[in-house]
Protein backbone atom coordinates (compact mmCIF):
# COMPACT_ATOMS: atom_id res chain seq x y z
CA UNK A 1 0.00 0.00 0.00
CA UNK A 2 1.00 3.60 -0.86
CA UNK A 3 2.80 5.18 2.44
CA UNK A 4 0.40 8.08 1.94
CA UNK A 5 -2.94 5.90 2.16
CA UNK A 6 -1.40 4.12 4.82
CA UNK A 7 -1.08 7.46 6.99
CA UNK A 8 -4.56 8.21 6.22
CA UNK A 9 -5.84 5.51 7.57
CA UNK A 10 -3.85 5.41 10.51
CA UNK A 11 -5.01 8.71 10.97
CA UNK A 12 -8.76 7.37 10.31
CA UNK A 13 -8.22 4.97 12.59
CA UNK A 14 -7.18 7.62 15.52
CA UNK A 15 -10.09 9.63 14.34
CA UNK A 16 -12.86 6.79 14.81
CA UNK A 17 -11.10 5.96 18.09
CA UNK A 18 -11.38 9.59 19.48
CA UNK A 19 -14.90 9.72 18.31
CA UNK A 20 -15.65 6.45 20.19
CA UNK A 21 -14.39 7.82 23.01
CA UNK A 22 -16.46 11.55 22.73
CA UNK A 23 -19.71 9.49 22.63
CA UNK A 24 -18.52 7.12 25.23
CA UNK A 25 -17.77 9.78 27.88
CA UNK A 26 -21.09 11.63 27.32
CA UNK A 27 -23.10 8.57 29.23
CA UNK A 28 -20.27 6.63 31.19
CA UNK A 29 -17.69 9.20 32.55
CA UNK A 30 -16.27 8.66 36.05
CA UNK A 31 -18.37 6.77 38.53
CA UNK A 32 -21.01 8.90 39.43
CA UNK A 33 -23.07 9.54 42.71
CA UNK A 34 -26.23 8.02 41.19
CA UNK A 35 -24.37 4.95 40.09
CA UNK A 36 -23.24 4.16 44.20
CA UNK A 37 -27.20 5.34 45.35
CA UNK A 38 -28.13 2.48 43.00
CA UNK A 39 -25.94 0.28 44.16
CA UNK A 40 -26.47 0.94 47.35
CA UNK A 41 -30.37 0.71 46.58
CA UNK A 42 -30.06 -2.75 45.22
CA UNK A 43 -28.17 -4.28 48.20
CA UNK A 44 -29.39 -2.68 51.42
CA UNK A 45 -33.22 -2.12 49.82
CA UNK A 46 -33.95 -4.74 47.96
CA UNK A 47 -31.48 -6.91 49.21
CA UNK A 48 -30.33 -8.10 46.36
CA UNK A 49 -27.06 -10.46 46.57
CA UNK A 50 -24.78 -8.90 44.00
CA UNK A 51 -21.73 -10.71 44.94
CA UNK A 52 -23.38 -13.52 43.19
CA UNK A 53 -24.13 -11.25 40.37
CA UNK A 54 -21.73 -10.37 36.99
CA UNK A 55 -23.02 -6.79 37.12
CA UNK A 56 -22.54 -4.39 34.45
CA UNK A 57 -23.54 -0.58 33.98
CA UNK A 58 -25.35 0.06 30.30
CA UNK A 59 -25.52 3.17 31.09
CA UNK A 60 -25.54 6.47 32.78
CA UNK A 61 -27.65 9.99 31.23
CA UNK A 62 -27.88 13.36 32.27
CA UNK A 63 -30.98 15.49 31.03
CA UNK A 64 -32.08 18.88 32.23
CA UNK A 65 -36.27 18.51 31.58
CA UNK A 66 -37.52 21.72 31.29
CA UNK A 67 -40.84 20.50 33.47
CA UNK A 68 -38.79 20.24 36.37
CA UNK A 69 -37.57 23.75 36.03
CA UNK A 70 -33.71 22.91 34.84
CA UNK A 71 -32.87 20.75 37.71
CA UNK A 72 -30.73 17.57 36.62
CA UNK A 73 -32.43 13.79 35.47
CA UNK A 74 -30.17 11.44 36.02
CA UNK A 75 -30.80 7.62 34.70
CA UNK A 76 -28.50 4.97 35.25
CA UNK A 77 -29.24 1.07 34.17
CA UNK A 78 -27.05 -1.84 35.36
CA UNK A 79 -27.29 -5.45 33.77
CA UNK A 80 -26.96 -8.26 36.98
CA UNK A 81 -26.59 -11.91 35.12
CA UNK A 82 -26.41 -15.37 37.19
CA UNK A 83 -26.97 -18.75 37.01
CA UNK A 84 -30.42 -18.55 36.34
CA UNK A 85 -31.46 -15.14 37.21
CA UNK A 86 -30.66 -12.26 34.75
CA UNK A 87 -32.25 -8.64 36.04
CA UNK A 88 -32.17 -5.35 34.38
CA UNK A 89 -32.04 -2.47 36.95
CA UNK A 90 -32.68 1.27 36.06
CA UNK A 91 -32.77 4.07 38.69
CA UNK A 92 -34.15 7.79 37.47
CA UNK A 93 -33.17 10.20 39.99
CA UNK A 94 -34.52 13.84 39.67
CA UNK A 95 -32.42 16.77 41.87
CA UNK A 96 -30.69 13.60 43.40
CA UNK A 97 -33.83 12.04 44.96
CA UNK A 98 -34.84 8.97 43.48
CA UNK A 99 -37.96 9.34 41.29
CA UNK A 100 -38.63 5.87 40.52
CA UNK A 101 -36.53 2.34 39.82
CA UNK A 102 -37.49 -0.77 37.62
CA UNK A 103 -36.14 -3.91 38.07
CA UNK A 104 -37.26 -6.16 34.83
CA UNK A 105 -36.07 -10.00 34.86
CA UNK A 106 -34.97 -10.85 31.96
CA UNK A 107 -34.61 -14.58 32.69
CA UNK A 108 -35.91 -16.42 35.83
CA UNK A 109 -35.26 -19.95 36.23
CA UNK A 110 -34.63 -19.36 39.57
CA UNK A 111 -35.65 -16.37 42.04
CA UNK A 112 -33.69 -13.36 42.65
CA UNK A 113 -30.36 -14.00 45.15
CA UNK A 114 -31.35 -12.18 48.37
CA UNK A 115 -28.62 -11.61 51.31
CA UNK A 116 -31.84 -13.54 53.31
CA UNK A 117 -34.63 -14.69 52.58
CA UNK A 118 -37.61 -13.52 52.22
CA UNK A 119 -40.90 -12.89 53.95
CA UNK A 120 -43.73 -14.82 52.29
CA UNK A 121 -46.28 -12.62 52.79
CA UNK A 122 -46.43 -9.82 50.62
CA UNK A 123 -47.85 -7.47 52.95
CA UNK A 124 -44.92 -8.32 55.18
CA UNK A 125 -42.56 -7.76 52.21
CA UNK A 126 -43.80 -4.24 51.90
CA UNK A 127 -43.15 -3.14 55.40
CA UNK A 128 -39.95 -4.48 55.40
CA UNK A 129 -39.09 -2.50 52.13
CA UNK A 130 -40.69 0.66 53.84
CA UNK A 131 -38.61 -0.02 56.69
CA UNK A 132 -35.24 -0.29 54.46
CA UNK A 133 -36.31 2.63 51.67
CA UNK A 134 -36.65 4.98 54.93
CA UNK A 135 -33.38 4.78 56.19
CA UNK A 136 -31.86 4.66 53.17
CA UNK A 137 -33.33 8.19 51.69
CA UNK A 138 -33.24 9.45 55.15
CA UNK A 139 -36.70 10.85 55.08
CA UNK A 140 -39.42 9.85 57.86
CA UNK A 141 -42.17 10.58 55.91
CA UNK A 142 -42.44 6.93 54.82
CA UNK A 143 -44.06 6.23 58.04
CA UNK A 144 -47.21 6.96 57.68
CA UNK A 145 -47.00 4.75 54.19
CA UNK A 146 -46.45 2.00 56.85
CA UNK A 147 -48.81 2.99 59.25
CA UNK A 148 -51.84 2.22 56.97
CA UNK A 149 -50.19 -0.99 56.38
CA UNK A 150 -51.90 -2.41 59.27
CA UNK A 151 -55.17 -1.26 57.97
CA UNK A 152 -55.16 -4.51 55.73
CA UNK A 153 -54.77 -8.25 56.33
CA UNK A 154 -55.31 -10.19 52.85
CA UNK A 155 -53.27 -9.89 49.76
CA UNK A 156 -56.54 -8.75 47.85
CA UNK A 157 -57.80 -5.85 45.73
CA UNK A 158 -58.54 -3.02 48.03
CA UNK A 159 -58.82 0.09 49.37
CA UNK A 160 -58.59 2.02 53.07
CA UNK A 161 -58.17 5.58 54.17
CA UNK A 162 -55.98 6.86 57.24
CA UNK A 163 -56.21 10.43 57.89
CA UNK A 164 -55.62 12.22 54.06
CA UNK A 165 -53.57 9.41 53.11
CA UNK A 166 -55.33 6.94 50.64
CA UNK A 167 -53.81 3.06 50.08
CA UNK A 168 -54.96 1.14 47.29
CA UNK A 169 -54.17 -2.28 46.49
CA UNK A 170 -54.58 -3.72 42.88
CA UNK A 171 -53.60 -7.55 42.48
CA UNK A 172 -54.12 -9.67 39.30
CA UNK A 173 -52.42 -13.04 38.78
CA UNK A 174 -48.61 -12.25 39.91
CA UNK A 175 -48.91 -9.32 39.56
CA UNK A 176 -50.07 -6.66 43.11
CA UNK A 177 -49.56 -3.35 43.32
CA UNK A 178 -49.37 -0.84 46.37
CA UNK A 179 -50.67 3.32 45.49
CA UNK A 180 -50.37 5.52 47.85
CA UNK A 181 -52.52 8.81 47.13
CA UNK A 182 -52.55 12.08 49.31
CA UNK A 183 -56.48 13.53 49.72
CA UNK A 184 -56.98 17.16 49.99
CA UNK A 185 -60.22 19.30 48.94
CA UNK A 186 -61.91 17.70 46.24
CA UNK A 187 -58.86 16.20 44.66
CA UNK A 188 -55.63 13.42 45.27
CA UNK A 189 -52.20 13.75 44.47
CA UNK A 190 -50.04 10.77 43.53
CA UNK A 191 -47.37 9.04 46.33
CA UNK A 192 -45.59 6.14 46.25
CA UNK A 193 -46.39 2.68 44.69
CA UNK A 194 -44.83 -0.52 44.80
CA UNK A 195 -45.12 -3.29 42.64
CA UNK A 196 -44.89 -7.21 42.55
CA UNK A 197 -44.19 -9.68 39.94
CA UNK A 198 -44.26 -13.21 40.82
CA UNK A 199 -43.61 -12.13 44.52
CA UNK A 200 -40.60 -10.03 43.62
CA UNK A 201 -40.22 -5.94 43.60
CA UNK A 202 -40.33 -5.25 39.84
CA UNK A 203 -41.06 -1.17 40.10
CA UNK A 204 -41.62 1.07 43.43
CA UNK A 205 -41.37 5.20 42.60
CA UNK A 206 -42.02 8.28 44.39
CA UNK A 207 -41.58 11.15 41.10
CA UNK A 208 -43.48 13.39 43.00
CA UNK A 209 -41.05 12.67 46.11
CA UNK A 210 -39.38 16.21 45.42
CA UNK A 211 -42.00 18.48 44.86
CA UNK A 212 -43.24 20.41 47.72
CA UNK A 213 -47.34 22.17 47.95
CA UNK A 214 -47.64 25.20 48.01
CA UNK A 215 -50.71 25.72 48.95
CA UNK A 216 -54.47 23.66 48.47
CA UNK A 217 -56.84 26.13 48.56
CA UNK A 218 -59.50 26.42 45.73
CA UNK A 219 -60.88 29.88 44.90
CA UNK A 220 -62.28 28.96 41.30
CA UNK A 221 -65.40 26.54 41.60
CA UNK A 222 -65.51 24.04 38.78
CA UNK A 223 -68.40 25.53 37.44
CA UNK A 224 -66.15 29.02 37.40
CA UNK A 225 -63.18 27.38 35.71
CA UNK A 226 -66.03 26.10 32.93
CA UNK A 227 -66.85 29.50 32.44
CA UNK A 228 -63.02 31.07 32.16
CA UNK A 229 -62.53 28.68 29.86
CA UNK A 230 -65.53 29.41 27.22
CA UNK A 231 -64.48 32.88 27.63
CA UNK A 232 -60.56 32.30 26.76
CA UNK A 233 -62.12 30.15 24.37
CA UNK A 234 -64.14 32.99 22.04
CA UNK A 235 -61.13 34.55 20.98
CA UNK A 236 -59.16 31.20 20.31
CA UNK A 237 -57.86 30.39 16.82
CA UNK A 238 -55.46 28.17 15.13
CA UNK A 239 -53.68 27.88 11.91
CA UNK A 240 -53.32 25.01 9.41
CA UNK A 241 -51.07 24.68 7.04
CA UNK A 242 -47.32 25.72 6.86
CA UNK A 243 -45.41 29.93 6.52
CA UNK A 244 -47.69 31.85 3.61
CA UNK A 245 -50.17 28.56 2.87
CA UNK A 246 -51.16 28.35 6.71
CA UNK A 247 -54.99 29.55 7.04
CA UNK A 248 -56.05 30.32 10.54
CA UNK A 249 -59.89 28.42 11.90
CA UNK A 250 -61.28 30.62 14.06
CA UNK A 251 -65.07 30.09 13.30
CA UNK A 252 -66.48 27.11 14.96
CA UNK A 253 -68.69 26.10 17.27
CA UNK A 254 -68.35 25.02 20.92
CA UNK A 255 -70.92 22.76 22.52
CA UNK A 256 -72.51 23.02 25.95
CA UNK A 257 -72.16 19.56 26.99
CA UNK A 258 -69.92 17.36 27.11
CA UNK A 259 -67.58 19.73 28.91
CA UNK A 260 -64.98 18.03 31.16
CA UNK A 261 -63.18 19.48 34.14
CA UNK A 262 -60.03 17.73 35.96
CA UNK A 263 -58.32 19.13 39.56
CA UNK A 264 -54.81 18.14 40.31
CA UNK A 265 -52.05 19.58 41.64
CA UNK A 266 -49.45 20.87 38.91
CA UNK A 267 -46.04 23.05 39.08
CA UNK A 268 -46.25 26.65 39.07
CA UNK A 269 -42.98 27.48 40.53
CA UNK A 270 -40.29 24.74 39.68
CA UNK A 271 -41.11 22.03 42.50
CA UNK A 272 -43.81 23.48 44.02
CA UNK A 273 -47.45 22.21 43.10
CA UNK A 274 -50.87 24.37 43.01
CA UNK A 275 -54.19 23.37 42.56
CA UNK A 276 -55.09 23.40 39.17
CA UNK A 277 -58.28 23.32 36.58
CA UNK A 278 -57.67 21.05 32.96
CA UNK A 279 -60.80 22.17 31.17
CA UNK A 280 -61.73 20.43 28.10
CA UNK A 281 -64.38 21.62 25.62
CA UNK A 282 -65.67 20.08 22.72
CA UNK A 283 -66.51 21.44 19.53
CA UNK A 284 -69.81 19.89 17.52
CA UNK A 285 -67.60 18.76 14.21
CA UNK A 286 -64.42 17.93 13.32
CA UNK A 287 -62.46 21.23 11.82
CA UNK A 288 -59.38 21.21 10.06
CA UNK A 289 -56.01 20.10 11.55
CA UNK A 290 -58.55 17.57 13.35
CA UNK A 291 -59.18 19.52 15.65
CA UNK A 292 -62.27 18.81 18.08
CA UNK A 293 -61.91 20.21 21.36
CA UNK A 294 -60.02 23.16 23.37
CA UNK A 295 -58.53 22.45 26.27
CA UNK A 296 -57.78 25.22 28.86
CA UNK A 297 -55.79 24.89 31.97
CA UNK A 298 -57.01 27.53 34.68
CA UNK A 299 -54.92 27.80 38.54
CA UNK A 300 -57.68 26.81 40.58
CA UNK A 301 -56.68 29.31 43.58
CA UNK A 302 -56.22 32.38 41.69
CA UNK A 303 -58.32 31.56 38.29
CA UNK A 304 -55.16 32.80 35.94
CA UNK A 305 -55.21 30.62 32.38
CA UNK A 306 -51.75 29.19 32.06
CA UNK A 307 -52.96 27.48 28.68
CA UNK A 308 -55.08 27.24 25.62
CA UNK A 309 -54.63 24.92 22.99
CA UNK A 310 -56.21 22.76 20.45
CA UNK A 311 -57.08 19.07 21.03
CA UNK A 312 -57.02 16.63 18.06
CA UNK A 313 -58.46 13.19 17.31
CA UNK A 314 -54.60 13.09 16.08
CA UNK A 315 -53.44 12.98 19.90
CA UNK A 316 -51.97 16.42 19.33
CA UNK A 317 -52.71 17.28 22.91
CA UNK A 318 -51.26 20.01 25.13
CA UNK A 319 -48.72 20.30 27.13
CA UNK A 320 -49.57 18.84 31.06
CA UNK A 321 -47.61 20.03 34.22
CA UNK A 322 -47.85 16.00 35.24
CA UNK A 323 -44.00 14.82 35.33
CA UNK A 324 -43.43 11.78 33.34
CA UNK A 325 -40.15 9.39 32.90
CA UNK A 326 -37.97 10.76 30.07
CA UNK A 327 -34.86 10.03 29.50
CA UNK A 328 -33.34 12.98 26.38
CA UNK A 329 -29.87 13.80 26.31
CA UNK A 330 -28.05 16.81 27.85
CA UNK A 331 -26.96 19.46 25.85
CA UNK A 332 -23.33 18.09 26.32
CA UNK A 333 -24.23 14.52 25.74
CA UNK A 334 -25.63 16.44 21.98
CA UNK A 335 -22.25 18.52 21.74
CA UNK A 336 -20.00 14.89 21.92
CA UNK A 337 -22.35 13.24 19.72
CA UNK A 338 -21.95 16.02 17.01
CA UNK A 339 -18.24 16.47 17.65
CA UNK A 340 -18.13 12.37 17.12
CA UNK A 341 -20.25 12.55 14.02
CA UNK A 342 -18.36 15.66 12.54
CA UNK A 343 -15.12 13.95 13.15
CA UNK A 344 -16.21 10.81 11.48
CA UNK A 345 -17.77 12.46 8.36
CA UNK A 346 -14.33 14.39 7.57
CA UNK A 347 -12.15 11.92 7.84
CA UNK A 348 -14.01 9.74 6.04
CA UNK A 349 -14.18 12.95 3.37
CA UNK A 350 -11.12 13.04 3.38
CA UNK A 351 -9.92 9.67 2.59
CA UNK A 352 -12.27 9.62 -0.33
CA UNK A 353 -11.21 12.91 -1.97
CA UNK A 354 -7.24 11.64 -1.68
CA UNK A 355 -7.85 8.42 -3.34
CA UNK A 356 -9.87 9.71 -6.35
CA UNK A 357 -6.76 12.62 -6.49
CA UNK A 358 -4.60 9.83 -6.90
CA UNK A 359 -6.81 7.51 -9.25
CA UNK A 360 -6.91 11.02 -11.31
CA UNK A 361 -3.08 11.07 -11.27
CA UNK A 362 -2.60 7.36 -12.45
Amino acid sequence: MDMSIKRIYVALVLTFVLAFSLVQGSTCAAESVAQKKTLSLLTDVIMLDLAKYNVTLLYDQVSYPAEYGGIAEEEVRYKLEANGSKLDATAVYRNNALAYCLIDALERSRPPFYTQAQPANLIDKVKGFLDRYQKWAGSPRYQELKDILDMVSKVESTTVTLGNVKLTMLVEGSFASFQWAYSYDGFEQPGMDVSFRDGDIWSFGDIYGIFKVGNTTIKVSQEEAISIAREQAKNFSWKVGLDADATEVKDFTILETPVKAELSMQAREPLTLYPFWRVTLYLDKAYPGGVIGIIVGVWADTGEVRYIEALSYGGAAPPEDTPTPTTPTSPATDMRLIAAATLAVIAAATITTVLLKKKRNK
